[in-house]
């Protein structure tokens, strides 16, 4: 709703995914919560439970909510005008979805360059605040690798950092 909200008329192609995938997630919510709920607390997971699922095209509108929204995403990325915006947005993807985690057990290798840049990837502006950079390199330096619980906790408050830099600070 916020991207509704605060978004200019050049992105009236990303609302439009942005209103079908909503009602698209309502509808799967509804059509699938029991279920989804019975498959959540069958212990060990009765497999007639999932073919049951599959008949119902439970997996098969999953995969469409995926496409639809790799769709907006991409749109989304494609759309950003500047390397600044297209990194930015990247960080602040990766560090939500970093801080949606229960626990970060392990960072994917893929966040370093999402963080510092690439020969793919944009890098970050150069002149942010000292406080951002040593978080960005802290962050990118526990990628790849499992993580103690020290680094886990470590993990979501520099997540935390950053995000809240790009989202409210910048």
């Amino acid at each position: 709703m916020t991207f509704i909200v605060q978004t200019d008329s050049q992105r009236v192609e990303e609302v439009g995914y942005l209103v079908r995938l909503r009602g698209k997630l309502s509808s799967f919510c509804e059509s699938y919560r029991e279920p989804i709920a019975t498959i959540a607390v069958a212990d060990p997971i009765d497999l007639s439970l999932l073919d049951q699922a599959a008949e119902e095209n439970l997996f098969a509108s999953i995969s469409d909510l995926n496409k639809l929204f790799e769709e907006l995403l991409n749109l989304t990325i494609e759309n950003l005008k500047g390397a600044h915006d297209r990194w930015a947005f990247n960080a602040a993807f990766a560090t939500r979805t970093l801080m949606n985690q229960k626990t970060i057990e392990r960072i994917d290798s893929a966040l370093e360059p999402i963080l510092l840049g690439s020969e793919e990837t944009s890098p970050p502006p150069e002149h942010l605040p000292e406080e951002i950079t040593q978080a960005l390199q802290s962050l990118a330096a526990l990628s790849g690798r499992d993580l103690s619980f020290q680094e886990q906790v470590e993990a979501g408050a520099l997540a935390r950092t950053i995000h809240t830099f790009l989202v409210e600070g910048n």
